[in-house]
């Protein structure tokens, strides 16, 4: 029982961390507004396979956080809403236009708030993780 609880503390923990690497993902997608010139754009995409796994894993012990979970959640359901748009954009850039800079742009501004979003909510989901874990 004790080593069952143990692990899910350390899975916890590896949450803590995760969450922290997919805010910096995020961060690294966005092209600030006074930069997006259309030349500039982030391709990375925000990986989100070890949070559902831990999830499952621990869901005995955050199940107490409805909140943190819905974070959770709302981290998972923007970041493939943010992969997806970049998936496009991949096929978009992949195919020469004169109006590209203009495609650049609009994929910017339209990427920036979930990328916010995704960085709001881990951080709302680390602090609330913070709490649980004490």
């Amino acid at each position: 029982m004790f080593l069952g609880f143990y692990e899910k503390h350390q899975k916890l923990q590896l949450l803590m961390a995760e969450l922290s690497q997919i805010a910096r993902d995020a961060e690294g997608i966005i092209i600030a507004e006074e930069l997006n010139d259309g030349n500039l754009y982030g391709l990375p995409t925000v990986e989100t396979r070890l949070l559902e796994t831990i999830l499952s894993d621990t869901y005995s012990i955050t199940s107490a956080s409805p909140e943190m979970l819905s974070n959770l959640a709302s981290v998972r359901s923007l970041a493939n809403r943010t992969n997806n748009r970049i998936s496009v954009f991949r096929l978009q850039v992949a195919t020469p236009r004169t109006d590209m800079q203009d495609i650049v742009r609009k994929h910017n501004d339209a990427i920036r708030p979930l990328c916010e979003y995704i960085i709001e909510d881990a951080e709302e989901a680390r602090s609330l993780l913070e709490a649980l874990l004490k």
